[in-house]
């Protein structure tokens, strides 16, 4: 098409009118992406030292799930990650796990585990504990 160029500016400005919505007219709009459910559990609240407590992290799994936890003892973090939870045949929510070993952690400590659970650009946290007694 040759137009000259004034013609052009006013077909091009014509056109982008167009695309403006008059006031007080819905605009269809896209849902944000909703967060992942995220539920965090230990197998044993008082693990003994020497022993191993196990994290669960319940949610949703989808296409590169990634479940980060994070244990915090007195002295030093433990980070854990584990990827593409497969939920149990006939049930959308999956049990991801991470096991930590308890060794010489301080005993009566409250241990916090943070986890993070990001599907792509979603993401959502939840956290547990456990506290370490002697042996």
């Amino acid at each position: 098409m040759n137009l000259p160029l004034g013609k052009l500016a006013a077909a091009a400005t014509a056109t982008s009118a167009a695309l403006i919505l008059p006031a007080g007219l819905a605009q269809a709009s896209v849902p944000a992406p909703t967060a992942p459910p995220c539920h965090a559990s230990v197998s044993t609240a008082a693990p003994k030292d020497y022993t191993t407590v196990v994290v669960y992290i319940n949610t949703s799994p989808g296409p590169s799930t990634r479940i980060t936890t994070a244990a915090h003892y007195k002295t030093v973090t433990t980070i854990k990650t584990t990827t593409d939870p497969k939920a149990p045949k006939g049930q959308r929510q999956a049990d991801a796990h991470t096991s930590y070993y308890i060794s010489d952690a301080k005993p009566g400590f409250k241990v916090k585990v943070d986890a993070t659970v990001r599907i792509g650009s979603r993401s959502s946290s939840c956290s547990t504990s456990f506290t370490p007694r002697k042996k």
